[in-house]
């Protein structure tokens, strides 16, 4: 069984997702450090325990998705590469 899917748009949104994480990551991120430095106890603890969820999570989408797109880059470079090896072993000299 073969499945076909695009594998160019399935790679833009995980790099889409991935970007969009990383932003919001980055803001908590430095809401936390101002957090622990100047001890303003922005969120209650009960929040708090929630956005440590809402990172941890957001790492392993992060990273989920950094391997698909790297799978997905792989295939098609593989796919390209062998083309060009088809081309040259026809001995036309033309890449598609």
């Amino acid at each position: 069984m073969k499945i076909k899917f695009n594998s160019r748009k399935i790679a833009d949104n995980c790099t889409l997702i991935a970007y969009f994480l990383i932003l919001i990551i980055s803001f908590l991120g430095i809401l936390a450090i101002a957090d622990g430095i100047f001890n303003w106890d922005i969120l209650s603890q009960r929040i708090e325990r929630l956005a440590y969820l809402f990172i941890s999570a957001s790492i392993v989408i992060i990273i989920g998705s950094f391997l698909i797109s790297l799978m997905v880059n792989m295939n098609s470079m593989s796919r390209s590469l062998e083309n060009i090896d088809s081309n040259l072993k026809n001995g036309n000299g033309e890449i598609n």
